[in-house]
């Protein structure tokens, strides 16, 4: 009875996490915090027990997530957990995850450490905190963000729809780094929001009706990092009931949705002017393609060539897709029906365009149309919603 006195002596605080909160939140430290870090507290999050609350804080030095769970508590503490423990331990709890923090014994020169207790009932992780809470990174300081100015506030569908619909044209090259993300801005001529996301090769530009402010903001409009984007679309759930309000800073955006909330630099830089690349409507070369038999022929052609930039046929005379391998194996051809329309007086055959890029975008729009005015223009994509865009450019055949 003496030794349960003692260790409830030592205790100094405890939170009893529900189930499926827990699985969430490690699973969205994941996506935020990189397996290898050079810096060694940015392997750690931040736990912090509160009344009736526990707040995770993680970081990687340009995003900062805090989540915020509803928990049975009993005292106060502020502790740093290793990533890799939580991330290993939450997906195999069978209920919910007790933590306990209790108070270490000193060791000659050094501080205590504290001991943090970490259990489902069954399973049972015990750990030293190793590492300080003062060296957390604060991401900016708090009067910083009091200074952010509401940007737009959208439904988690909208926003669901905004990050669909754009990220595969998103750029991963370093050279032109402020192609690296997701452009929000207006509609020209209007106040509602606006996405757009390029690698020059392909854009998508998507429009939602809800009023958007970028005042202060730089450009007047932000862009948003890729990882940003990939945290955002996780954080999201379909249907979710609750509003995503945005506010941003010069260089900053700050994102709330339920009890997440994120921090993020945008990237430094002046997206190009996409306006230019928008070409008028035109019916002179129409047509139709399905998701479906793209993927189905771009896995046919994976098995042909490695060369994922090879184009694609779009005949417009025939009707076909047709696909020939460039190297070793030549000969060997693909075809798949088209449906495919060319205005009288047109003499265009064909027209190459990238595969790979025609199945990225029947995976978002399971059916499209693909219209342009001739072999050199940009190619204009609609799908079945009105107010999303995209924009190919051919290539050579």
């Amino acid at each position: 009875m003496l030794h349960q006195r003692q260790e409830l002596s030592a205790t100094k605080a405890s939170a009893t996490i529900p189930n499926a909160a827990l699985k969430r939140a490690a699973a969205l430290m994941q996506k935020l915090i990189e397996r290898r870090n050079t810096i060694p507290i940015l392997s750690y999050v931040k736990v912090e027990i509160a009344a009736g609350r526990v707040i995770i804080s993680g970081t990687d030095l340009d995003i900062e997530l805090m989540i915020e769970l509803e928990a049975d508590t009993e005292g106060e503490a502020t502790v740093m957990v290793s990533n890799a423990v939580l991330a290993g331990l939450a997906p195999i709890t069978a209920g919910p995850l007790t933590l306990t923090i209790s108070a270490g014994e000193a060791r000659g020169d050094r501080r205590p450490m504290d001991i943090i207790r970490l259990s489902d009932g069954e399973t049972v992780a015990e750990l030293n905190d190793h590492m300080p809470v003062e060296d957390y990174p604060a991401l900016k300081p708090q009067g910083f963000l009091n200074s952010l100015r509401p940007a737009f506030t959208v439904s988690q569908d909208q926003l669901a729809r905004l990050l669909r619909l754009g990220r595969h044209c998103i750029s991963s090259e370093e050279t032109r780094y402020y192609l690296n993300g997701m452009w929000l801005t207006n509609k020209p001529d209007a106040k509602t929001l606006r996405a757009v996301t390029t690698d020059g090769h392909r854009m998508a530009i998507i429009d939602e009706d809800v009023e958007a402010d970028f005042t202060g903001a730089e450009d007047k409009g932000l862009i948003v990092h890729t990882k940003t984007v990939d945290l955002l679309g996780q954080i999201v759930g379909k249907g979710g009931n609750e509003p995503v309000e945005f506010l941003c800073g010069k260089t900053f955006v700050a994102a709330k949705v339920g009890g997440v909330t994120l921090h993020t630099k945008t990237i430094d830089g002046t997206y190009p002017d996409y306006t230019q690349v928008l070409q008028p409507p035109s019916d002179t070369l129409v047509a139709h393609l399905s998701g479906d038999a793209l993927r189905r022929m771009c896995r046919a052609a994976g098995m042909m060539t490695r060369n994922h930039r090879t184009p694609a046929a779009l005949n417009f005379v025939e009707g076909r897709i047709n696909f020939s391998s460039p190297s070793a194996e030549a000969g060997v051809s693909l075809s798949m029906p088209l449906q495919a329309k060319r205005a009288e007086g047109c003499d265009v055959e064909a027209i190459g365009f990238n595969l790979s890029y025609l199945r990225d975008q029947g995976a978002i729009t399971p059916a499209f149309t693909l219209s342009t005015a001739n072999q050199g223009a940009p190619a204009t994509i609609h799908s079945d919603d009105p107010s999303a865009v995209w924009v190919l450019m051919p290539m050579r055949i």
